[in-house]
């Protein structure tokens, strides 16, 4: 199965809170993140961030605890958080 095009940046996690891995891209000249998630059998949702620069690139993660995987980016030294709900 494709999901996504060239360019896209796959960033598995659990993003719907289901405890299965949904397939999400992200694409860094718009900012939007791709999924399809599981728990609404592969249904598609996109969510709009800001683009990710040449020194961005996509740090998924659980970081409020809530069991779901959160987008965000990271820029040298610094994260900026991106929650995606």
């Amino acid at each position: 199965m494709q999901w996504g095009t060239t360019g896209d940046i796959p960033v598995q996690g659990d993003y719907d809170g289901d405890g299965k891995t949904d397939l999400v891209v992200v694409r860094p000249s718009s900012g939007v993140w791709y999924m399809l998630e599981t728990e609404t059998n592969y249904g598609y949702r996109s969510v709009t961030g800001p683009a990710l620069g040449s020194a961005d690139w996509p740090v998924p993660a659980d970081y409020n605890k809530d069991g779901r995987t959160d987008g965000s980016r990271g820029q040298s030294c610094d994260v900026a958080i991106l929650l995606i709900r």
